[in-house]
């Protein structure tokens, strides 16, 4: 939404893009969650069911999901899950650019400009969300740490804390 005040403008987010905008918050900014002990496997008959496929009638449940009518439920401990299982939840192409996020944010260095420092957390905010959004947040809590995106959500968490986050009036004096 842009709305003129004389010759400039001021940008707001719409009700529709505010409401976007929070229900994305959890995913976007939460630190990483550990592995269940337990995955909870569904075997299902309908292939309307939506959940976490790992075939045609096998599906993950995380912990606060509900069975599916009808739904075998069979439950095993997290070191026993086969790793084609786990594998089936995100492709090799997901995987990689996980980590090829995680990789790129791998530096030590910090600026010290405070200008800098935002502009960073807004790329690394950037980068993270377009690649974060367009996953199931219960694919990560079923990985654990040893996934890719495990590893770049931490990475990201721990950018975001030591990359303040700015306030509106920093950005009126530049």
């Amino acid at each position: 939404m842009v709305e003129r005040q004389g010759r400039g403008s001021v940008y707001k987010l719409s009700e529709a893009g505010v409401t976007a905008t929070q229900s994305a918050y959890e995913q976007v900014y939460r630190g990483a969650c550990e592995a269940p002990s337990v995955w909870r496997l569904a075997l299902v008959e309908a292939a309307e069911v939506s959940g976490l496929r790992v075939g045609d009638n096998l599906m993950i449940l995380p912990d606060n999901t509900e069975a599916p009518e009808g739904a075998l439920i069979v439950e095993t401990p997290f070191a026993q899950v086969p790793d084609w299982m786990k594998t089936a939840l995100v492709s090799d192409a997901e995987a990689a650019e996980f980590a090829g996020l995680e990789e790129a944010l791998s530096f030590d260095h910090m600026p010290q400009n405070s200008l800098q420092r935002y502009s960073l957390r807004v790329l690394v905010l950037h980068h993270w969300r377009r690649i974060v959004l367009r996953h199931d947040s219960a694919v990560e809590q079923m990985l654990g740490e040893d996934w890719a995106g495990y590893k770049a959500r931490k990475r990201v968490s721990e950018l975001f804390e030591a990359l303040e986050r700015p306030e509106n009036k920093a950005f009126e004096a530049a």
